[in-house]
Formats: structure tokens, C-alpha cells, sequence
């Protein structure tokens, strides 16, 4: 439950040797921050009675914040503040020393590093899930502050999704708060039929609120300079990434229990298949799963390129052997795949293990020529699946109702230069979503057409038993 309490209230200060987290208590942290029109806004979500403000309330306070934004004029430099946060740590220190420590610019700062999150509310106006998921992993260099433990962004087109920094909690529980968010959405009547939030009960009674306060910030010649130097850093960074996002809505993990095979393996089998079919060669995988089990469990590694899944690969690929014996070696490596997620879910990984032994090796200052090279090596394809329906309560979501109501998930970037981040979800039985990331500087690597090759894979999968 640790990770839950760090969702909100929580950052991550740059250090120049080691970063620390800090997460603030509710007498601290009773307000979002919000940046709107290239301003910045401390906006207060509790009233004189200490009760969170009603949602007709803080919808009035938000409009207020885009009429006074309107008659505001920011400066390049205010406007662009967040990209300070996409810098190399060390370098965020230096400038966060130098020009944050006082004054204005430490009050204004303050407020944003002790809200309960960060909302930008912009201009940008992504169409489709591919558009719309670069722009929520790495904003436009301006929009998002990564250093808050959840940012979120309200488009122009009214769409929103959120960017979390990850070194506080795990996918699961930020996708947990997420769908419990959007579920209500969908099940409760919270807008009339105008959009407008309902009105509260008329028992119900606000009490004394406070206007948004808009943040004061000093920005010298040099200080803009940095800036400056952030965002076309941020820029020449995202420009790099290679994002894919599909909706595969075929079929889905029902196919997968079907076919006897759990869907977890499905995909992850799917996935090796589709890197040797365009790379002729297997690579160290990596898949996270949860150690929810232990007290602060956070991941252990699944190292899901086995010597039962490249058998089974190869039979498919070289077409040696007849289905029923790649029907054999498909249900093999499947079941050892499960085997390796339960062992690494129960504390029987291997890769948190020789990390501690690494650190340890570091602090005698003793050095390892095996632990180095483990350590080392390049992680090609980091890989995870983002759980749904997580909720008790949530509802069918293969009911035609619900079907265009579900959320795909999210996703990460490439952990390799040379390498894809790969991120899937079942938000029900007769649909996949996939997130393929990598760079567009590696000439190896393209999200499109490996997404196209995953795709193919799983078909020729769900034929080879049947289907």
C-alpha cells in the first residue's frame, strides 16, 4: 500500500550524486497545481471547513483560471519553465541550486513540488492513440513536470491522460487510481446535459474558498538562457522517439484461453517470435512483474527468452517440424513462462538478487568482472503488461456499452538505444492495445513495422491452434 500513498503529494528533487523523494502531508499539500496559457496557478482544493472543494466549485475556479490566463501575458521563458524538469539530473540540480534557493522562484516552486499533482491544461490538439500517447509520455518540452509523481494533461480536444514518474510506484497502482477515476466517469451521473458538472446536494453547503494564486517567477537573461537550452534539448529528445500505439480489436486474450495458453505467455511468446522473424537472433528480455507479496515489494524481473521459447520460435520460423509439434513446444514454453513469473512474484527472481549483490560490491568497493557484465548488459526488449479491471466494481467491459469507454493503458520508452519498450493490455476478452517504442536514430529499430510483425505473429499463433 506504500506505493498508494505516494500517488499524490509526491517529487522527485534532483541531486547532482542522488535524486530524493518527498512526499508531503495533507497540511502541507492542499493544492494542485495548474499551468494554463504559459502561467502557472496554485489552486487550493479545500475550503475553510478543510472539506475538498464540491466539483461545480473547483469547475468555477478553472474557469477562472483560463479568463485570467487570457488577459496575461507570459514571457518564452515562463512559459517553457516545466523542460527544466526533462534535464539530466545533475544539470537540473546545478540550475535548481542556483536560481531556485530564494525569493519568488522558491515560493513558486515550492507550490509545485508540494501539490497534490500538476495539471497542464494547453493547446495541443493530438488526434489518434499513436499522437496522443507521444504527447502524454513526453509532452511538447512544456507541458509536463516530471519531476511530480503524477502530471496530467487536458488537451484542447478535451482528452486527458497522465505521465507519472516512476521511481515512486509501479504501473499497477497508477493504473489502479486511473481506472478507478474513469470508471466513475462512466457509472455515475456526474455532468448534465450541457457538460457541466452537477450541483451539489441542497444540503450541502461550501464552505469560504480561495482564489487560485497565480505563481511569481524572476527569470533573469541567464536563467532564460537555461531554459532555453532545456527545451531544445527536450525537443531534439522527443522528436527521437518512436512511438506505435495499436488497437488490435480482432481478438483478444478469450482466443488466448482458448487456445490453452495463458495470454500473459501469448504475447510474450508473440514478441520473440516477432524480433527473430526481423532480427534472425534472440535477445535478453525483460518482462516486470509485481512482488506485491513482501512489505515495499516493488518488481522482479521475468526473463521471458528462454530456451523453451526459442525452440518454439525457431519451429515456427524454420517450419521443421508439423503443427503438432509446434503446438507441443508453444504450450512448453508458455508453461514455462508462468512458471518463471510465479517464481519471480514469489522472491525467486534472479535479477534483484545480483543487483543487491552489485550495490553491495560498489559500497566495499570491491569489484566484480561477473556482476559488471551481468549488470551491463542491454536490456533490448523491456516489455510489460498493464493490468485492467482492477476494480471490484468495474464493469463488463465486452459489453457493446462499455467497449469505446476503455482506457488503452499506457506505456514507456525504449530502455536500449538499440532496442523497443513494449507495453500491452487486455482491457477485455476481444481486444489488445499495444504501445511499441524505440529511436528513430537506431536504423534497426521501427515501432510501425514491428507492431505489423506482432500482429502477424499472434495470427499465425491463434491459426496454428485452430482459430
Amino acid at each position: 500500500m506504500s506505493q498508494y500513498e505516494r500517488l499524490l503529494s509526491t517529487v522527485r528533487v534532483p541531486g547532482v550524486d542522488c535524486d530524493e523523494i518527498c512526499h508531503f502531508s495533507t497540511s502541507e499539500s492542499k493544492h494542485v497545481a495548474v499551468q494554463h496559457g504559459g502561467a502557472f496557478y496554485k489552486l487550493e482544493v479545500y475550503d475553510s471547513k478543510n472539506q475538498i472543494l464540491f466539483p461545480t466549485t473547483l469547475e468555477h475556479q478553472l474557469e477562472w483560471i483560463v479568463q485570467d490566463a487570457a488577459n496575461y501575458t507570459s514571457s518564452e521563458a515562463e512559459e517553457s519553465l516545466a523542460a527544466l524538469t526533462s534535464l539530466d539530473r545533475p544539470t537540473w540540480a546545478r540550475i535548481r541550486n542556483t536560481y531556485f534557493s530564494d525569493g519568488v522562484n522558491k515560493d513558486s516552486l515550492d507550490a509545485i513540488e508540494k501539490s497534490a499533482f500538476f495539471i497542464s491544461m494547453n493547446n495541443l490538439s493530438p488526434t489518434g492513440l499513436t499522437n496522443r500517447g507521444k504527447y502524454l509520455l513526453h509532452g511538447d518540452g512544456t507541458t509536463i513536470w516530471f519531476d511530480k509523481s503524477l502530471s496530467i494533461q487536458v488537451f484542447k480536444t478535451a482528452t486527458a491522460g497522465m505521465n507519472c514518474e516512476h521511481s515512486m510506484a509501479d504501473a499497477p497502482a497508477m493504473a489502479h487510481m486511473w481506472e478507478h477515476a474513469l470508471t466513475r466517469e462512466v457509472l455515475e451521473k456526474l455532468y448534465d446535459e450541457s457538460g457541466r458538472c452537477m450541483p451539489p446536494g441542497k444540503k450541502d453547503k461550501q464552505g469560504a474558498i480561495r482564489r487560485p494564486q497565480r505563481l511569481v517567477w524572476n527569470i533573469s537573461p541567464e536563467l532564460a538562457k537555461e531554459i532555453a537550452d532545456a527545451l531544445a534539448t527536450a525537443k531534439k529528445n522527443n522528436d527521437d522517439l518512436d512511438l506505435c500505439i495499436k488497437d488490435h480489436d480482432a481478438w483478444g486474450k478469450g482466443i488466448m484461453k482458448k487456445c490453452k495458453v495463458s495470454p500473459d505467455a501469448f504475447m510474450q511468446l508473440a514478441l520473440q517470435l516477432a524480433y527473430y522473424k526481423e532480427n534472425k537472433k534472440f535477445v535478453q528480455t525483460y518482462e516486470a512483474t509485481m512482488t506485491r507479496l513482501y512489505l515495499n515489494g516493488r518488481t522482479e524481473t521475468v526473463r521471458s527468452c528462454t530456451t523453451e521459447s526459442s525452440e518454439f520460435v525457431r519451429a515456427m520460423v524454420e517450419n521443421h517440424v508439423n503443427n503438432e509439434e509446434k503446438i507441443r513446444l508453444l504450450k512448453r514454453a508458455a508453461e514455462k513462462h508462468v512458471q518463471l513469473f510465479r517464481d519471480a512474484m514469489n522472491g525467486k527472481g534472479v535479477d534483484r538478487h545480483l543487483f543487491a549483490l552489485y550495490v553491495a560490491c560498489k559500497g566495499l568497493k570491491y569489484e566484480s568482472e561477473f556482476l559488471n557484465n551481468v549488470i551491463m548488459r542491454p536490456w533490448t526488449l523491456s516489455t510489460s503488461q498493464t493490468p485492467h479491471t482492477q476494480l471490484d466494481y468495474s464493469p463488463d467491459a465486452d459489453l457493446e456499452v462499455f467497449t469505446n469507454k476503455v482506457s488503452p493503458g499506457g506505456g514507456f520508452g525504449p530502455v536500449s538505444d538499440e532496442g523497443y519498450g513494449v507495453s500491452y493490455i487486455f482491457p477485455n476478452n476481444s481486444r489488445v492495445f499495444l504501445h511499441v517504442s524505440s529511436k528513430k536514430s537506431c536504423k534497426e529499430t521501427d515501432s510501425t513495422k514491428f507492431t505489423k510483425t506482432i500482429e502477424e505473429s499472434m495470427n499465425e499463433m491463434k491459426a496454428l491452434c485452430g482459430f
